[in-house]
């Protein structure tokens, strides 16, 4: 299930952060509106790649 990075503001107006596991982004801005959260900024984290040694680029 896909991660989602968000920045916002709770009931009291103060700023929070934090990563939230949701199907899609729009589940995702509901799931933290129910929890009382006015999203500010929201998105998908991707998982880092680990990059491939050799390959690539060089002469033979």
């Amino acid at each position: 299930m896909p991660s989602y990075e968000y920045k916002g503001l709770n009931k009291l107006g103060k700023n929070v952060k934090g990563l939230v596991e949701a199907e899609n982004l729009r589940t995702a801005q509901l799931r933290l509106k129910k929890d009382g959260i006015f999203v500010v900024e929201i998105k998908n984290k991707r998982t880092k790649q680990k990059k491939s040694k050799g390959g690539g680029g060089g002469r033979a």
